[in-house]
């Protein structure tokens, strides 16, 4: 019986501890994880639209304490041959940590066109047409990129599929591809 007290105790003090020490992972953790198959993309001659599963969390942390000034802790792209487009954010310098619903987060962020200029490196479009909002059901990050020359450019020869790649603060960077469906096709 002494035992169990004993380790009954130890385990709500690890539990204490963990939560003051580990505060971004364990409060902004995913209630649940990210489902890459539930990841679409549809190209209309008007738009691009890519559904992003990100997960479900209570509340979503940004500017965590433990992220570096400048560094990016969120990512949310679509990375073609001839460029990229997607959401990102990047802890500013001296900014404090926030918290909020996954639409917060995406208003402190960016969305973003990047066109390739040489293998591993590119150029952000400035004033490109696309925005990154919050899927309806909480879990996924929807990209639209509008029409455009970086529509037409990026997908002129039709590609059958694209890659994603994602980041956030408690997972592990993806890469994964996924197909692309063309109106009228």
């Amino acid at each position: 019986m002494r035992n169990r007290v004993c380790f009954s105790v130890l385990a709500a003090s690890m539990t204490l501890l963990l939560t003051g020490c580990d505060h971004a992972t364990t409060t902004a953790g995913p209630v649940t994880p990210p489902d890459p198959k539930l990841a679409t993309a549809h190209v209309s001659p008007n738009e691009a639209t890519i559904v992003i599963p990100v997960g479900r969390r209570s509340s979503w942390h940004w500017h965590n304490a433990t992220t570096l000034n400048g560094r990016r802790e969120y990512q949310w792209e679509v990375a073609m041959p001839a460029g990229a487009f997607g959401f990102s954010l990047f802890k500013p310098d001296g900014e404090t940590e926030k918290q909020g619903q996954l639409k917060e987060l995406l208003e402190a962020g960016q969305a973003s066109v990047w066109e390739g200029t040489e293998p591993g490196s590119g150029q952000m479009v400035v004033g490109a047409p696309v925005i990154a909002t919050a899927g309806a059901d909480g879990a996924s990050v929807i990209i639209t990129l509008f029409n455009g020359d970086q529509l037409r450019k990026l997908f002129a020869q039709k590609p059958p599929t694209i890659e994603l790649v994602t980041r956030a603060p408690g997972l592990n960077d993806q890469r994964y591809t996924i197909p692309v469906t063309y109106a009228g096709k």
